[in-house]
């Protein structure tokens, strides 16, 4: 369905309010001063104007980003399709270079020279040195990505020699929420790209070493096409089989010394915290954090994380495709901030609309949330960090406070001016948590 809960929502959830918990404080996150704390209570939602979408450069302007695609199969009968992206930090600058903050100082100072001081007998030229200058700066881009692709190739043939991966300095698996689609991820990618490209915010111990992004579609979700009266495929366990394999294929991709790090929205969180004692020792001494968000456990404040689905998916498959337009808005409408871009939205709408009303009722009917129990096990992982929309009305930040409490040693960070779909509204500021996580220093 859509970013993580369903994209037919059903009703009784759709319906649903946020509660207030007045006990206690939590470190908030405002749009305006990321990462500047305050202990505020969460407000409630206001209308407002929508704001414009984060400025993210697109993939093709991004340098040291490389994007790759394929189909993989992960059993009999179960593809997936799975997406790596490689960031790759730029090259530190040298000792006699200037400071960033000089840099852009002598280039602001440069522009304003052009401009205020034009040179007369260069004025008639302008637009051919101008088609000139743009044409080198596409040349040189050109160059770079064409040099990037080759080094990449390179190191692909030295991974097939040795199986082994030397300069990857952190694995990173993103999980989708159910009924889904990996690209909810977007703009999330696109901010972790931004800082981990600005001198000021990289992690410092990164040292050149790139940071790889798995990313995969769910069967019968997204790009993973399967049958959806294939009733037993989309089972919990099933599921569970499927992340375990991915898993594993991330940790088996570079050296058993890079630490991987486990990302999840709203159920894909719930699966990650079921997935911990399935892996061998092996892999999960390598997991050296979690950041989940907008999540929730079974019997927990919300009443969405309940086994068996909504009762309106004990409907038949002709009937619910009837509702799905009125599912969809419902959900849409509770999972996005009011003043979410409609661009972002619409991207929620389509991921909605892709589902198969098949496929969603036997995701429903068969979906496992993870327990406190399950939860009070997390005591290995060195760093956990839940993350939560102020104004979630989906799953209500209640519930991510319970999360918080059930599991040992966690943090808890909500976001102001963010619903459930916390890292397409306020990527920066999620980008900020996992690249804090990332930059902590194991213990």
């Amino acid at each position: 369905m859509t970013m993580d809960t369903v994209s037919p929502l059903p009703s009784d959830v759709a319906m649903s309010t946020p509660t207030k918990n007045d006990s206690e404080t939590v470190t908030t996150l405002s749009s305006e001063d990321t990462g500047t704390a305050s202990s505020t209570p969460m407000p409630a939602a206001q209308p407002a104007t929508p704001s414009p979408a984060p400025a993210v450069p697109a993939p093709a302007d991004r340098d040291g980003y490389i994007e790759e695609a394929a189909s993989i199969e992960l059993r009999k009968d179960r593809t997936v399709y799975n997406r790596i992206v490689t960031i790759t930090p730029p090259k530190p600058e040298p000792w006699w270079s200037p400071t960033p903050k000089k840099k852009k100082q002598q280039q602001q100072q440069q522009r304003d020279t052009e401009t205020n001081s034009p040179n007369p007998f260069l004025s008639p030229f302008k637009d051919m040195i101008d088609r000139f200058s743009q044409h080198g700066e596409n040349v040189k881009k050109e160059k770079a990505r064409t040099d990037a692709e080759a080094k990449e190739e390179a190191r692909k043939r030295v991974e097939r020699v040795t199986g082994q991966v030397s300069d990857v300095a952190a694995e990173l698996c993103f999980v989708h929420g159910g009924c889904a689609s990996s690209s909810q991820f977007d703009q999330l990618l696109g901010s972790l790209w931004e800082r981990i490209n600005d001198p000021e915010t990289k992690p410092s111990n990164l040292a050149g070493g790139k940071i790889r992004c798995h990313l995969y579609d769910a069967v019968g979700c997204g790009s993973s096409s399967h049958d959806p009266s294939d009733w037993d495929a989309y089972n919990s366990d099933e599921q569970m089989k499927d992340l375990e394999e991915i898993v594993r294929s991330v940790a088996g991709s570079s050296t058993s010394s890079t630490p991987i790090y486990l990302i999840g929205h709203s159920y894909g969180s719930s699966q990650i915290i079921r997935l911990l004692p399935l892996l061998p020792e092996s892999i999960s001494a390598r997991i050296e954090g979690l950041v989940l968000m907008s999540g929730a456990l079974a019997n927990g404040p919300s009443d969405v994380p309940n086994d068996n689905g909504p009762c309106v998916f004990c409907f038949p498959v002709w009937f619910l495709k009837l509702l799905q337009p009125k599912m969809n808005d419902a959900f849409l409408s509770n999972a996005y901030h009011p003043t979410t871009d409609e661009g972002l939205v619409m991207h929620g709408r389509t991921v909605c609309e892709g589902n198969d009303m098949g496929m969603v009722k036997a995701f429903y009917r068969q979906w496992t949330w993870a327990t406190a129990d399950d939860a009070a096990k997390v005591v290995k992982v060195p760093t956990v960090v839940v993350v939560h929309g102020a104004e979630d009305r989906l799953i209500v930040p209640a519930a991510g406070e319970h999360l918080h409490d059930m599991i040992p040693d966690s943090e808890y960070r909500v976001v102001d001016d963010a619903g459930h779909q916390v890292m397409e509204e306020r990527p920066a500021d999620v980008a900020e948590i996992i690249m804090g996580v990332v930059s902590k220093k194991k213990k």
